[in-house]
């Protein structure tokens, strides 16, 4: 132990220490753009956001935007464990305004009569139940467009009639998985390929025997690398000591597919534990846009949408915590339905308050079909466990979710008595040729009848926050041990993700509970008030960003592109609501530009109805190296 008079000179050197951390940190946060003498602001010099304030506010999220050898040092710093780290990863967060989110969310919790809400769920009265009931009983079998692309049940018929077989088209669809160039893979991993055939030959001697299981026999589908598949090792898209080995059993997702007869190739390329709404995993070097091979191709589920794009199989599974069916739908030209919480039921219990499945496709017809076998409920779930009885259980009861049902799918040439609601001031916060696109979309819909409403959705900005405290703060928890025990095995992007929401306090994390709680509300009360089929929106809002040359080897983290992609996103990601992305055209210059829907809890059925209006030529696109499996059997 130190003498009593050395211990003075100790304690000095020690808060000189500390003066030099804080100076230091400071000096970073600053050359970074920060606010490093706010490192914990308190409340009450936080702009205060009057609860229910109309005026549209767009905070531009700032944090270091950076690619190569950069980014690799931006990543040790904002990882970096000790203080130094601790209060750059505070200055991040408190320069984004983390405080008005709080003070948001007290006057929520003290004026406003809407609880918070951990899970956005949504029980329907008894009404609104039969309602749904009714239309699943009247409900007529999902008719598909003509288009560019091979459906599903274009495959069946070329199956039934025998101008082509399962194995015919196996075999072209890996021949030209062979041919992709790099910078386009598709797949993390694949099914054996003798696996594959064996499983076309059974699809084959069904339909010679007029026997198929279902309008799925024989068709090729793909799965996101999320959630297990027999025989391949489920990463999340991470390094594959991520992973738990290789799998002897499928996800009850994938289980009800192989039911019906559809072939699983394997897993999809995907970001890094899906971490990035750019799509470009650096770990597979791939993939970019297939429109435009020097431009992202949106994320996470990048490599399930190249593959419905390219034409290699018409419909994969994605998962959507931010975006990330949507987006590389948008980006890419094809269907993307992101389904109400709780209505896709994953074997592994994959439960994050964001988060919720749904098929990425080829054409609206074939997301309803993908959907209506995805979206049975599971009785043992926790979805059903949480919302109550499911119809396998004779206490059934109007608690539990609805029934699955695509009503009035086929009702596209009048659309009278849908009614859509554009805020208007957020439909056009984005690039100049993604207004003009969504505007057209707009248009073609009020053609066929549908009726267009003004309204106003309060604080999205700071939503926004809420949204980036919970996903950030759930994807780090879920991925804490791993990250811990081997950071260095992820890209520098997704360390820098991971500290962040590591970072995320509990009192932020409570704030965004309140804040889901008031939304939804508020949302339930501009739908019953105008009696809204759904939100109209550009789904993106701006076309497929370029990719620096500099990302191919470590990604990039280029915080104010993200914030532009999600712009559209967050809302029903935090409110649990479905919507849907669909094609409006290319750009001039040739891109993708998408639209979306955001319908209520359960309204699955309006989402793909107007995405089958929209379903049209002047709308649909396929990029240069598209492949038509069939085209060898016409």
């Amino acid at each position: 132990m130190d003498p009593p008079h050395h211990r003075p000179a100790h304690a000095m050197k020690n808060l000189l220490a500390g003066f030099a951390v804080g100076a230091f940190a400071s000096l970073f946060a600053l050359l970074l753009g920060f606010e490093p003498f706010s490192m914990w602001p308190s409340l009450g010099g936080c702009r205060v956001a009057v609860l229910g304030d109309p005026t549209y506010r767009t905070r531009r999220i700032t944090a270091p935007s950076a690619s190569g050898l950069l980014l690799r040092c931006l990543a040790a710093v904002v990882g970096a464990s000790g203080l130094i780290g601790q209060l750059v990863r505070r200055a991040i967060l408190n320069s984004n305004g983390m405080a008005r989110l709080r003070v948001l969310a007290l006057q929520i919790q003290h004026e406003a009569r809407c609880p918070a809400q951990n899970y956005p769920i949504v029980r329907l009265s008894s009404g609104e139940h039969a309602a749904h009931e009714k239309r699943q009983r009247e409900a007529q079998d999902v008719k598909k467009r003509d288009g560019p692309y091979n459906s599903i049940s274009d495959y069946h018929a070329a199956f039934v009639s025998g101008r082509a077989t399962p194995s015919a088209v196996l075999e072209r669809c890996l021949m030209a998985v062979d041919a992709l160039p790099p910078e386009l893979r598709v797949f993390s991993e694949m099914v054996d390929r003798s696996v594959l055939f064996e499983e076309a030959e059974a699809s084959s001697e069904r339909y010679t025997k007029k026997s198929p299981l279902s309008v799925f026999d024989g068709v090729l589908i793909a799965i996101k690398d999320q959630v297990c598949v027999r025989g391949l090792n489920c990463t999340h898209g991470a390094d594959p000591s991520w992973g738990s080995g290789t799998e002897v059993e499928d996800d009850g997702i994938v289980a009800r597919l192989r039911q019906c007869g559809a072939i699983v190739l394997g897993l999809t390329v995907m970001t890094e534990l899906g971490s990035s709404t750019l799509g470009y995993s650096a770990r597979s070097r791939a993939p970019v846009n297939a429109y435009d091979k020097t431009r992202y191709p949106g994320g996470s589920s990048s490599g399930s949408g190249l593959g419905v794009a390219l034409g290699l199989f018409p419909v994969a599974l994605g998962f959507d915590a931010g975006g990330s069916i949507r987006l590389p739908s948008a980006m890419l030209g094809i269907v993307g339905l992101k389904c109400t919480w709780g209505r896709v039921a994953a074997s592994q219990d994959f439960c994050w308050v964001n988060m919720s499945a749904g098929p990425m496709a080829c054409c609206a017809a074939d997301a309803a079909l993908f959907y209506e076998v995805i979206a049975k409920p599971v009785a043992e779930h926790f979805y059903s466990r949480l919302y109550g009885p499911t119809p396998s259980t004779p206490w059934y009861g109007p608690t539990a979710m609805p029934s699955v049902h695509c009503f009035g799918f086929n009702d596209v040439d009048d659309l009278s008595g849908l009614k859509l609601g554009v805020y208007w001031e957020w439909f056009e916060d984005c690039e100049a040729e993604v207004c003009t696109r969504a505007h057209v979309a707009l248009a073609f819909l009020r053609q066929k009848g549908a009726e267009v409403v003004s309204v106003t959705i309060p604080h999205l900005d700071i939503l926004a926050l809420a949204h980036l405290a919970s996903i950030s703060g759930e994807m780090t928890f879920a991925n804490e041990r791993q990250f811990s025990e081997a950071p260095m095995t992820l890209e520098p992007a997704t360390r820098m993700q991971l500290a962040l929401g590591g970072a995320i306090s509990g009192t932020e994390l409570l704030a965004s509970q309140w804040l889901r709680g008031w939304m939804m509300c508020h949302l339930d009360g501009i739908f019953r008030e105008h009696g809204l089929s759904g939100i109209f929106t550009p789904t993106v809002g701006l076309l497929p960003p370029p990719m620096p040359s500099s990302a191919a080897v470590t990604g990039e983290s280029n915080t104010t592109v993200v914030c532009a992609t999600l712009r559209y996103m967050f809302l029903a990601n935090v409110c649990g609501l479905p919507c849907i992305s669909m094609p409006a055209g290319l750009s001039q210059g040739g891109l993708p530009v998408g639209v979306q829907l955001i319908a209520k809890h359960w309204d699955e059925h309006v989402c793909l109805r107007v995405a089958n209006a929209m379903d049209v030529p002047r709308f649909r696109s396929v990029p240069p190296d598209f492949v038509d499996l069939l085209e060898a059997e016409s």
